[in-house]
């Protein structure tokens, strides 16, 4: 390994070094790698830690600067990347606010307000109800089909969306923050602008979307009329089954259910979701969403071509 390529792996441990520290040979890289493994694996929770943690604007900033460095990050470097556990436990038992995620209270409302990248993760940063909070959020094994340097991310996690995030844990990450982390994407669901209205009336998000991303239209501001949001979430739902991004796909279809006008609407979402089952060889919930559509349309094709599939 060059001296080049090791100064080129110590850009993802900033925390770990001086600004003017090179690194000469590999003795050098091995003594930074064991200090940053004992920071990510024995880390200091403090509240003026989760303070700065939970700075939106520094969170924005940071995700601007980590969309730009993944479009060149090379597969070298992407490999290296390394992030470790912090429990909830360890938080300050006195800390308050949205982001405290005690264990009566594992469930996350947000909102995303910035573009979302992939290396390993799709991270993004979101913002509580009142706006004056951010955070990064990590999913992992979310939309694993997509790729970091060419897919539209607006088509993956749109900018704007309200997320329920169940069961979260704060992580410690290679560069000595906190981030939010999430493991399982069932635990990760999209919430609609109307069911948000139906749970939660009156509550609203009002603070605008940060600077650096304000080019991009929050995902329920697009669109004026219902049907409006039913032809793009089918249409999301239609490109994410193309490029064969299944659970993607799914999410999509489900809010697309939400803004159906009538029974041909729905047949159609019902096909295109027991599609979806049958890509992942779900027999059993592809034949429910197939029946459910058959019960509206006894002659849709698709339907019953699907139905006698199994």
């Amino acid at each position: 390994m060059s001296t080049n390529e090791m100064n080129e792996l110590m850009r993802n441990f900033p925390s770990m070094r001086p600004s003017t520290c090179t690194i000469n040979n590999r003795a050098q890289l091995n003594a930074a790698l064991a200090m940053e493994k004992c920071n990510i694996e024995t880390p200091v929770v403090t509240k003026d830690k989760i303070k700065l943690c939970t700075n939106k604007d520094r969170h924005i900033l940071g995700q601007v600067q980590y969309i730009q460095q993944n479009k060149t990050r090379s597969p070298l470097t992407q490999t290296i990347v390394r992030t470790a556990t912090t429990t909830l436990h360890s938080l300050p038992e006195n800390y308050s606010g949205n982001f405290d995620l005690s264990e009566a209270n594992r469930f996350l409302l947000c909102r995303t307000i910035a573009e979302a990248s992939k290396v390993v993760p799709i991270e993004t940063v979101v913002e509580d109800p009142i706006g004056k909070l951010g955070m990064r959020l990590a999913l992992y094994n979310y939309s694993v089909e997509c790729s970091g340097s060419t897919t539209d991310f607006q088509e993956v996690l749109p900018l704007g969306m309200f997320l329920v995030v169940r069961n979260p844990w704060f992580k410690s990450t290679a560069s000595g923050g906190l981030a939010l982390r999430c493991d399982n994407p069932a635990e990760v669901d999209f919430m609609s602008e109307k069911e948000l209205s139906r749970r939660f009336p009156d509550l609203t998000w009002n603070a605008p979307i940060p600077f650096p991303f304000q080019h991009l239209v929050p995902f329920w501001d697009q669109y004026s009329t219902d049907q409006d949001r039913f032809k793009n979430l089918k249409t999301l739902g239609n490109k994410a089954f193309v490029s064969k991004r299944y659970t993607d796909a799914d999410r999509f279809y489900s809010l697309a259910l939400e803004y159906s006008k009538d029974d041909e609407q729905k047949v159609i979402i019902f096909s295109n979701r027991s599609a979806v089952c049958l890509a992942y060889d779900c027999l059993g919930q592809a034949l429910v969403w197939t029946e459910r559509g058959l019960e509206l349309d006894k002659t849709n094709e698709k339907c019953l071509y699907r139905n006698r599939r199994h």
